[in-house]
């Protein structure tokens, strides 16, 4: 792309213009040393406007606006497993010996078929384990206070994911492992939780965001545009305390 400068002494304005065949960019500072004043990116077919103005001294004021939505920090984990087993084995009317597993599962495992039609409440609840390890890539600063751990399933029709077993994952009821003792989720980071729920099987571990009152994910959509637009005006600042008046 190629630039055009135009330079107004008296008021110090410094304009960059340029454009390529679907935007056209405009970049304006003021004072000397420069200072980042607008940035404007248009598209030519008029359906996309991208507008920043920086303003300082007494014309700079602050707000937050509490109507945005809030974006959950994501978490995202490796080597995550879930298993269930039955400690022991079922003893057959013919003293042999099978995995609890193979109990009512409509297939004689005992030759006998003795370990068909067993009384549901003869049979141990089964121990289920979730665990999971925050990967490397993992780059979100958040307090571990801040993150609870679920465990439900969703409804196939709205679906809404039904918890029915909540804890924070700093309780010590959920087994976590802070890697680097810093009260952060970071990468390393691990869960394990076990639960003897009969309806195990149907169950998943789901992380809730309680700031942004939100499950785990991703960035909004065009969320990358506002991190450039901050990006730029860091460098800004940064270059106006590089060089004060």
């Amino acid at each position: 792309m190629d630039w055009i400068v135009t330079v107004d002494v008296p008021s110090t304005q410094q304009v960059a213009t340029s454009s390529n065949d679907t935007h056209g960019i405009m970049v304006e500072f003021l004072e000397f040393p420069p200072r980042l004043h607008q940035l404007e990116v248009n598209s030519h077919d008029g359906n996309q406007a991208t507008k920043l103005t920086i303003v300082w001294g007494d014309d700079a004021a602050l707000s937050v606006q509490n109507n945005y939505p809030k974006t959950s920090v994501d978490i995202q984990l490796d080597e995550e497993t879930e298993r269930g087993d039955i400690e022991g084995e079922f003893t057959c009317e013919n003293n042999d010996t099978v995995p609890w597993s193979y109990v009512n599962d409509n297939w004689d495992d005992c030759g006998d078929n003795s370990d068909e039609g067993v009384d549901e409440s003869e049979i141990p609840d089964s121990v289920f384990e979730f665990s999971g390890e925050v990967n490397s890539d993992h780059e979100h600063e958040v307090l571990v206070g801040d993150i609870e751990l679920r465990i439900g399933s969703e409804d196939s029709e709205t679906e809404e994911f039904n918890y029915s077993l909540s804890m924070n994952i700093g309780d010590s009821t959920a087994n976590l492992t802070d890697a680097e003792d810093d009260g952060f989720v970071s990468a390393g980071d691990n869960y394990s939780v076990t639960t003897n729920s009969s309806s195990a099987n149907d169950l998943e571990v789901r992380f809730y965001d309680n700031w942004s009152q939100s499950y785990t994910g991703g960035p909004l959509p065009g969320f990358e545009v506002f991190l450039l637009l901050g990006a730029l005006v860091l460098a800004a600042l940064r270059r106006n305390t590089l060089f004060p008046r």
